[in-house]
């Protein structure tokens, strides 16, 4: 066997090593777990592992810190519906209801939509409340373009510090911050990598 055929199996075997890792690596992790959580309709403590497709609840009274392995995190808040539609070199999440504070990664494609609005970033901080009708969102940081799934209308947002929008019934209007603190922000941010 020649040198140059030795190289291309050992690359080829590497290559196909990686792949499958990599699938599995694309995974979250619920760091913190305050009041009654579950996924998947089973109740979870810190440090379950979760994967694409798992859907997570909170009660009431109820608070998940999640990181994602992108790098991002999230804070579920009490009364939250959360799918992690899907993970890896995308994130797709789906807030049926309630409320996320999410710090993301730096270079992610992330995406979380909700029955009224969409939210699309990149290495920005940004807060999520819905309802079926409306949704608030806050860029608390960096640029967030918001999107109404109904009539497509959508704009990009950025700033240094706080702009909130309420979306829904075709319109994008501007909005008060509600349901998240600068020091959850800080304290998520923490978790960030």
């Amino acid at each position: 066997m020649t040198a140059a055929v030795r190289l291309l199996a050992t690359l080829a075997l590497a290559l196909s090593l990686t792949g499958p890792a990599h699938a599995q690596a694309a995974s979250g992790k619920l760091m913190r777990a305050t009041g009654p959580v579950t996924v998947n309709g089973q109740p979870v403590k810190a440090g379950a592992v979760l994967k694409a497709g798992d859907r997570l609840v909170t009660g009431p009274q109820s608070r998940a810190d999640v990181t994602l392995s992108d790098g991002s995190a999230i804070l579920v808040y009490e009364g939250s519906t959360l799918t992690l539609s899907k993970l890896g070199r995308q994130i797709r999440l789906n807030l049926a209801k309630g409320s996320a504070l999410n710090a993301v990664h730096k270079g992610s494609d992330y995406r979380m939509t909700s029955p009224s609005a969409i939210a699309a970033v990149r290495g920005t901080v940004f807060y999520l409340k819905s309802d079926s009708k409306q949704s608030n969102i806050c860029v608390c940081e960096g640029s967030v373009a918001v999107g109404d799934p109904t009539t497509k209308l959508s704009e990009t947002f950025t700033t240094k510090h706080h702009e909130a929008f309420d979306v829904g019934g075709g319109s994008i209007l501007p909005g008060a911050m509600v349901g998240h603190t600068d020091q959850e922000a800080a304290a998520l941010l923490k978790l960030r990598r």
